[in-house]
């Protein structure tokens, strides 16, 4: 197996988050976050195999993002949306993991 890149623009994950959308000087400022599993520990033949790599794609999602204090719902918004787009990127890459040793989990917050 190999391993697979996870990477995201702050304008693709935070979409409701205004400053990084409205200004482009802010979102090049923004902190990239990372995190790179490598995916030749899981035997993704098998369905408990995938499953564990997808747990450990969520909980990598939740590294990068951050997780959601529900005091601020506007900031849990953000980060519940930053979290989908840093899956939904993972699993995209999944698709090419013949091509690639390693994802990273990506961030930008």
């Amino acid at each position: 197996m190999q391993k697979i890149a996870f990477a995201f623009a702050a304008v693709a994950m935070a979409g409701a988050a205004t400053a990084f959308t409205t200004s482009p000087a802010l979102a090049a400022m923004a902190k990239v976050e990372t995190v790179v599993i490598d995916t030749r520990t899981y035997d993704l033949r098998s369905s408990q195999g995938y499953a564990r790599l997808t747990e450990r794609i969520d909980r990598a999602s939740r590294q990068v993002c951050g997780t959601v204090d529900v005091r601020d719902i506007e900031e849990a918004y953000a980060i519940r949306a930053c979290q989908g787009a840093a899956v939904e990127d993972a699993m995209e890459q999944l698709n090419d993991v013949a091509r690639s040793p390693s994802v990273t989990v990506g961030a930008s917050r």
